[in-house]
């Protein structure tokens, strides 16, 4: 990819806060982006409600209909040309809550959707190398969550009854979300696996909001940040500016901890 280039942008989940406010600040920063949707009459109008004008969905935005569950619309959304592929992939699939009344008061409308759609995303570009092995592979940010680190602890102790007993089930989805890419960027070769480098951003407790656009402690699963909340719209632009606008950066492969 040439250096004057602006990296192309393929987006899974975008329908969400985080991966909408990183999708929409790439498209006014003039990042040609593709996104995955169910309901492209949802995320247009999540897009314009984040400032993207109709003239900037129109020229920079591709929408591609489809579920991020099976590999073949998730092939379709990676495509550029028959040729050549995206440069970075955002995932950021997640599955909606609903309180009920039962033991752990929260229903999930799929808890399983985190694992399986990483391995339809990983399953599609292995399927992508195995055919062209020349086509460069694009790197791939997850979007996944604080609380289920395997070192330090990264959540505040006044977290901890939320983190494991209310979200117990989507955290256990977002664990094998972060396993399937680990597994899949530490074989040899990214001509097998497809994917140049995998990164994984745990931001803490989202909130809604406008985001301060500072003051974000930024951490490592080494070395995690430990707080209580950040808001979508922060973590999404800093995803943004640290790991999608640039070709190359510092945080490329890491596990990161966001939070306030």
């Amino acid at each position: 990819m040439a250096s004057a280039m602006k990296p192309t942008i393929a987006a899974l989940g975008a329908s969400g806060g985080c991966v909408g406010w990183a999708l929409a600040t790439a498209l006014k920063d003039g990042h040609s982006c593709r996104a995955l949707a169910r309901n492209p009459e949802k995320l247009t109008k999540s897009l314009l409600d984040k400032g993207v004008s109709n003239e900037l969905l129109n020229r920079n935005l591709v929408i591609v209909k489809g579920n991020a569950k099976d590999k073949n619309d998730v092939k379709s959304l990676l495509h550029i040309s028959d040729y050549k592929l995206v440069d970075k992939v955002l995932f950021g699939v997640g599955s909606s809550a609903k309180l009920q009344f039962a033991l752990n008061f929260v229903k999930f409308d799929d808890s399983k959707v985190c694992g399986s759609s990483m391995s339809a995303l990983i399953t599609a570009l292995e399927e992508i190398a195995r055919n062209d092995a020349a086509n460069p592979k694009p790197q791939v940010t997850a979007i996944s969550t604080t609380g289920i680190s395997s070192g330090p602890r990264d959540v505040t102790l006044l977290f901890y009854p939320l983190y494991h007993w209310l979200l117990a089930v989507p955290h256990e989805d977002k664990r094998h979300m972060e396993s399937l890419l680990r597994q899949a960027t530490r074989q040899n070769s990214p001509k097998q696996t497809g994917i140049s480098a995998g990164t994984i951003v745990r931001p803490s407790l989202l909130t809604d909001g406008e985001g301060e656009s500072n003051g974000i402690m930024v951490g490592t699963e080494a070395t995690p940040s430990v707080g209580y909340t950040i808001s979508r719209k922060d973590v999404g632009l800093w995803i943004y500016q640290n790991l999608l606008k640039e070709a190359d950066t510092k945080w490329k492969g890491e596990t990161i901890t966001l939070t306030r």
